[in-house]
């Protein structure tokens, strides 16, 4: 099962800026879609063209989907779909596109993701104001 790194350190939060430890999650690199390739590639004896050739037409398949107004599942992994926040009015006449304040892709795990997420291990670093590097 997958490990997650986590660091907390002292931070002034809330309006009346207490100073509290605060843990977030590390984050690592951002894997771009020639190193996805290229991983899919060794990983399935697939060649990286074909790979590549695979990964643009699903891309291209996903974004058309999700902008008409389809949930896409991708496996036993999760679930996306475009979502939307909008102010609510009280007379149907006042109903229009322009009452969308954001547009957001949601992710949603399926059931064995949320499970296996409930399994991963967290180990913490706690970073003292003496140990923070200098701005």
């Amino acid at each position: 099962m997958g490990q997650i790194l986590n660091r907390a350190k002292q931070q002034k939060i809330g309006f009346n800026k207490q100073v509290k430890y605060v843990t977030r999650s590390v984050r690592y690199n951002t894997i771009g879609y020639d190193e996805l390739a290229n991983m899919v590639a060794s990983d399935s004896g697939i060649s990286e063209a074909v790979v590549r050739s695979a990964l643009k037409a699903l891309q291209k398949q996903i974004r058309q989907m999700l902008l008409n107004g389809h949930t896409l599942k991708f496996g036993n992994l999760f679930y996306l779909r475009l979502g939307a926040t909008a102010k609510s009015v009280e007379d149907w006449d006042d109903v229009s596109r322009e009452l969308i304040k954001r547009l957001r892709i949601l992710v949603k795990p399926t059931g064995k993701v949320q499970e296996a997420i409930k399994n991963i291990g967290f180990n913490t670093i706690v970073v003292t104001p003496e140990e923070e590097p200098e701005p």
